[in-house]
C-alpha cells in the first residue's frame, strides 16, 4: 500500500506535504504511510482514494487494478447522487431525463 500511495502522489506531481493538505495531516504522516510505519485511517484511505481516483482496495494492495475508468467529475457526481435521499435521486433522474429529451429533441 505505502508505495502505491507514493507512486500515486508522484503521478500526480504532489508533494508529501499538498497531499497532506489535501487530506488533513501532516506532511510527516504522509511521509510514515509512504515507508510503512504507520497506516492511515479509514477516513484518510477515503479520501486518498477519492483524491486518486482509486478504489481503497488498490491503496490497500488487494486490488491490482489502479485507477478508476469513472473520470473524477463523474465520480463527485456519483457521490452526490449517493449521498440523495429517495426522493432526491428520483428528482435528479426527472431532471436529467428531461435535460437528455431536450437534448434529443434539437439534435
Amino acid at each position: 500500500m505505502m508505495s502505491r500511495i507514493k507512486e500515486l502522489r508522484k503521478r500526480n506531481g504532489w508533494t508529501q506535504e499538498y497531499l497532506g493538505d489535501l487530506v488533513h495531516v501532516q506532511k510527516a504522516t504522509i511521509s510514515k504511510y509512504e515507508k510503512g510505519i504507520v497506516e492511515p485511517s479509514t477516513d484518510v484511505l477515503k479520501k486518498m482514494s477519492a483524491l486518486f481516483n482509486v478504489s481503497t482496495d488498490y491503496l490497500l494492495g488487494s486490488d491490482n487494478v489502479p485507477i478508476e475508468t469513472i473520470p473524477q467529475e463523474e465520480m463527485t457526481l456519483l457521490e452526490g447522487f449517493r449521498s440523495l435521499t429517495v426522493e432526491g435521486k428520483n428528482a435528479l433522474l426527472s431532471v436529467l431525463n428531461a435535460l437528455n429529451s431536450a437534448h434529443s429533441a434539437t439534435a
